[in-house]
C-alpha cells in the first residue's frame, strides 16, 4: 500500500493597505540640484538617465519608512510642503519637468474587508498647482 503525502498550504489573510507614495520626476535637465534642494528628509530610490536622454528620479520620504505618515493625504501634503519651499531657480527646474507624479502605492489583499483612501480637494488642488499628477499603483500579494 502506498502512502499519500498531501501538503496543505495555509492562506494568510491580508487586508488591502496603503504602502507608500513615491514622487517620480522626469526632466531633460539634470535633477541633482532639485534632489539636493528637497533636503535630507527624502530617500532617493532610483536616479538614472533614461533611454530618451531624460534624467529620472523616484523619491520617497524618510518619515514614511519609519511609519510617521500612514496615509496618502499626509504623505502627499508633506511632499507638497517641500516642493512649495524650493528656491526660485530650483522651482524653475521642477516646472520644466516632463513628469511630476505622485504615485500612491497600495498592497492588495485577499480578505473581504473594504478599503478606501481619500485625498481632500485642498491636497488635489495643491498637486494640480504644482503641475503634478496622481497615479495609483496596486501591488499584488507576495510582491517582494
Amino acid at each position: 500500500m502506498s502512502s499519500l503525502n498531501v501538503r496543505v498550504k495555509e492562506v494568510v489573510k491580508q487586508d488591502v493597505h496603503f504602502a507608500n507614495v513615491d514622487l517620480e520626476i522626469e526632466c531633460k535637465d539634470d535633477l541633482r540640484l532639485l534632489i539636493d534642494a528637497l533636503g535630507v528628509d527624502i530617500n532617493v530610490q532610483c536616479h538614472d538617465r533614461l533611454e530618451n536622454g531624460n534624467d529620472f528620479v523616484s523619491i520617497a520620504l524618510h518619515s514614511v519608512e519609519s511609519g510617521a505618515f500612514g496615509e496618502p493625504e499626509i504623505t502627499i501634503s508633506a511632499f507638497c510642503d517641500l516642493i512649495e519651499k524650493l528656491p526660485c531657480e530650483v522651482r524653475n527646474t521642477w516646472n520644466s519637468c516632463k513628469k511630476r507624479e505622485f504615485d500612491m502605492g497600495f498592497e492588495s489583499g485577499n480578505s473581504s474587508k473594504t478599503f478606501s483612501a481619500r485625498l481632500s480637494k485642498e491636497t488635489v488642488a495643491r498637486v494640480a498647482g504644482l503641475g503634478a499628477t496622481i497615479e495609483i499603483t496596486i501591488y499584488p500579494i507576495g510582491k517582494d
